[in-house]
């Protein structure tokens, strides 16, 4: 992902990005004064800090299905429950450290479906040092109403290959055959 990001920031912003890998741990920093990429982004309607909400201008069908996508790769989890069932599930879910309101309804509208928003609460031990979390996270189905938006819109601009590959499979084995 960072990789893929840096490329767009090259492309877009002619801007040169750092990525360093922590020595003490396997994790990767992004570095950039973001000053001129904040302005950008700030004049396209993004939004910083806060409840995530799209943008205006990405609410059509096509580009809702991409920026759906990027969120998915970032913040998404796709999982498969009830995979021996006759009846499998895939469920989506985005975290976020603010409620997701305005994009669950977007969801519902979109996909004419339902969706949840699970507050989440929860203390780790990482190496002796107690850590406090606290998230949300938006969960929602893909299901016979919207398999076909998530084919057409969202896979073709996932980038991260085991969510793609996860959420195509479970499309192609649930609905193979299906005339949309």
């Amino acid at each position: 992902m960072l990789e893929k990001f840096r490329e767009i920031t090259s492309k877009i912003f002619n801007l040169n990005v750092e990525i360093r890998k922590r020595k003490d741990r396997n994790i990767f920093k992004f570095r950039k004064s973001v000053t001129k990429l904040s302005s950008t982004l700030r004049n396209l309607d993004f939004e910083f800090g806060g409840e995530p909400v799209p943008p205006f201008w990405c609410r059509t069908l096509q580009l809702f299905g991409a920026y759906l996508a990027g969120i998915i790769d970032g913040d998404g989890n796709i999982r498969i429950i009830g995979q021996k069932t006759k009846y499998p599930q895939c469920v989506v879910k985005i975290s976020s450290g603010e409620k997701q309101t305005t994009l669950s309804e977007i969801i519902k509208n979109f996909f004419n479906c339902s969706s949840r928003i699970i507050e989440r609460d929860e203390i780790n031990n990482l190496k002796g040092k107690l850590i406090h979390g606290k998230w949300y996270e938006l969960e929602f189905y893909v299901s016979s109403k919207n398999y076909s938006f998530f084919d057409k819109y969202v896979i073709p601009y996932l980038t991260i290959n085991y969510k793609k590959d996860k959420l195509q499979s479970f499309i192609l084995n649930r609905w193979s055959g299906v005339v949309v």
